[in-house]
């Protein structure tokens, strides 16, 4: 049996566990694989959301549950170790986050991780704290990933007057930047950019994040790497292999309808993004317009078709 499924219980606590220990578990050679932890974490924290209701949290528990069994290869047990000094990540982040490396990776998982341990300190463990590090100082040697179509050289990018890329100095100025330029993407590919234009929402969040823990100099190091994400995004590629359908609404993230569907489809949970991208969509809608909320469902839901 699998070490994921020996220790869920269907509770949000036992999936937040699970995913930590994934990923941070995971090598950095392996990095992609770091998503299956990370979406599982953002499902228990997703389940933890009072306006989900107790039908829409099973079915949220049990998709999750089942991820990381299909995944359980990149579910190792936690290391064993003493507490470690969050500060140390921190640290890191605000070191590092100022340029957009691996589409926000090192900030997304980092500060994943972080919420994880703010909602239950003894998993900040030093092997943890030293793996987190660790991801964040490798990301920050990867680039900026993509793929960034129409840019020479998108790692030399950066955000200049006249670009229309706006000064943004709170949290909900971040959400409503992010969401503007996701609500304007267009097309997306399937299998290309999907990721690319999800993470505008899932990098904007994780920034938010760390704002609302306090951790606001890395928060404002982060804004700077936003910015030119936005300004990337304003080149798209004009075809693709795979097109996805245009959808004018998608069920509510917190509904039963929607966590009651089989989710896996041929992308396996959209690489673990129905997770990660919903956790982001539901903590960052409420602060911006309702009319730019609506004008962004449609995106949302067109990057959360499941094939």
């Amino acid at each position: 049996m699998s070490y994921a499924r020996s220790h869920m219980a269907s509770e949000p606590a036992e999936l937040i566990r699970v995913g930590v220990a994934a990923m941070c578990g995971v090598p950095n050679d392996d990095f992609n694989d770091k998503h299956w932890g990370a979406a599982v974490l953002s499902a228990g924290l997703l389940a933890r959301d009072p306006a989900m209701s107790r039908i829409a949290r099973v079915a949220l528990i049990t998709q999750a549950e089942r991820l990381a069994e299909t995944k359980a290869e990149w579910f190792p047990p936690p290391v064993e170790a003493g507490p470690g000094d969050l500060t140390d990540v921190v640290a890191a982040l605000t070191n590092t986050a100022g340029s957009l490396n691996l589409l926000g990776h090192d900030t997304i998982f980092a500060t994943l991780a972080l919420r994880a341990f703010a909602d239950q300190p003894k998993l900040a463990t030093s092997a943890n704290v030293d793996a987190l590090v660790n991801m964040v100082e490798f990301a920050a040697t990867r680039g900026p990933g993509g793929p960034f179509v129409g840019w020479d050289d998108p790692g030399a990018v950066l955000v200049e007057e006249g670009d229309g890329i706006p000064y943004i100095g709170t949290a909900d100025e971040l959400a409503v930047s992010a969401m503007t330029s996701f609500a304007g993407v267009g097309t997306v590919y399937d299998g290309f950019d999907r990721g690319v234009v999800q993470h505008l929402l899932t990098h904007a969040h994780a920034l938010i994040e760390l704002h609302r823990q306090g951790h606001t100099d890395a928060m404002r190091s982060g804004i700077e790497a936003h910015r030119v994400y936005r300004k990337l995004m304003t080149r798209r590629p004009s075809s693709g292999a795979d097109p996805l359908p245009a959808r004018a609404d998608v069920p509510r993230l917190f509904s039963e309808e929607y966590w009651r569907r089989d989710l896996r489809g041929r992308g396996d949970w959209l690489f673990g993004h129905v997770f990660k991208v919903g956790f982001a969509w539901t903590a960052m809608e409420h602060r911006v317009p309702a009319d730019l909320r609506a004008h962004a469902v449609p995106m949302l839901a067109t990057t959360m078709v499941i094939t």
